[in-house]
């Protein structure tokens, strides 16, 4: 075994799952961001969480709106995700900047992303303040998945047909394979 140091020690828990996190401004303005530091926190009722800084303007906008869409891309998205996950929305418009469509979500403000192949509507339960960043806890409003892709008699994706987009670390994606089955 080899020790690491510090600011290495988080890659050791990758690959972690990207998701779009869509946020809004009170007066309606969109802002797309990159996530992979993202998890269920809860069953019952569904909460998610997921990090951001606080210098964000994410997360400016969680505290202004209480409410978020957790997107889920494919492979096909990656240049999409690069950009929402290198550039400030502070800046620039990362919808624009990105190529990425919004479309009107069904029980919160903050738009959805069109194209993703699953959509997690929530509001906002509890930031917890951190240093740089803050942990931001979400209750589940709405779920839905692509049908095609996503199989509802064992509850997962169909690794033959979904490629999500696993961050390894850095400049670093990989992909599923397939499934692994447990005899």
């Amino acid at each position: 075994m080899k020790e690491v140091e510090a600011d290495v020690c988080f890659r050791l828990l990758h690959p972690k799952l990207i998701a779009l996190v869509t946020s809004c401004d009170k007066k309606g303005k969109p802002n797309v961001m990159t996530v992979a530091w993202i998890t269920p926190a809860q069953d019952e009722p569904p909460v998610v969480a997921f990090s951001v800084g606080k210098d964000s303007l994410t997360y400016r906008n969680l505290l202004e709106t209480k409410e978020f869409v957790v997107n889920i891309p494919s492979i096909g998205m990656l240049s999409a995700v690069w950009v929402c996950g290198t550039k400030s929305g502070k800046k620039v418009d990362k919808f624009r900047a990105s190529g990425l469509k919004a479309s009107k979500s069904k029980s919160v403000r903050p738009p959805r992303v069109e194209g993703c192949v699953a959509y997690l509507e929530c509001r906002l339960l509890k930031c917890v303040e951190l240093e740089e960043s803050a942990l931001i806890l979400g209750k589940v409003l709405r779920a839905e998945v692509s049908e095609e892709l996503f199989d509802a008699k064992k509850s997962i994706y169909d690794a033959k047909k979904f490629k999500p987009i696993l961050h390894l670390g850095g400049r670093y994606f990989t992909t599923t394979s397939g499934v692994l089955r447990r005899a």
